[in-house]
């Protein structure tokens, strides 16, 4: 399995054709601006980032899932420079996540890793360790709005 392969099984990718450096801010904000057709942040159409969403909506215990936002940022400018596949935003906090299969990346720059450990042998995503990434990115969370 390839990096793009993996990336798109879990997520799909922005419509930003643009690929110059940005600042990290305005490339959260061209992420933002730049979800691939279909995608609803609050609702996302590819399974595996739908159940993520909403395992995380669950390790929190916030009441409202619509408060609660997942944006893919691949092909964006915060993909490619600032290493952020995607992120999840509440209440003003941002929980960055890279997807990766090199286990030995040296220079993660994302809160959360999610590495091939999330597929299986016959490629089905693993719930189990879906769970326990959301209840990490809940603790981020609770972390930085401390």
């Amino acid at each position: 399995m390839n990096g793009t392969f993996f990336e798109v099984q879990i997520l799909d990718r922005c419509t930003f054709l643009n690929h110059d450096y940005f600042s990290y801010r305005r490339s959260l904000q061209i992420a933002r601006e730049s979800q691939p057709r279909g995608w609803d942040p609050c609702d996302p159409h590819i399974q595996a980032a739908n159940d993520l969403h909403y395992f995380v909506f669950e390790a929190m215990g916030i009441e409202e899932i619509e408060s609660l936002k997942l944006y893919t940022a691949l092909n964006t400018p915060l993909d490619y420079y600032h290493g952020v596949d995607c992120f999840f935003e509440f209440n003003g906090e941002v929980v960055t996540i890279d997807l990766t299969l090199n286990l030995n990346k040296p220079d993660v720059k994302a809160d959360v890793r999610i590495d091939d450990q999330i597929i299986d042998d016959d490629k089905n995503i693993r719930e189990n360790y879906m769970k326990e990434l959301a209840r990490e990115i809940a603790k981020d969370f609770m972390r930085k709005a401390s």
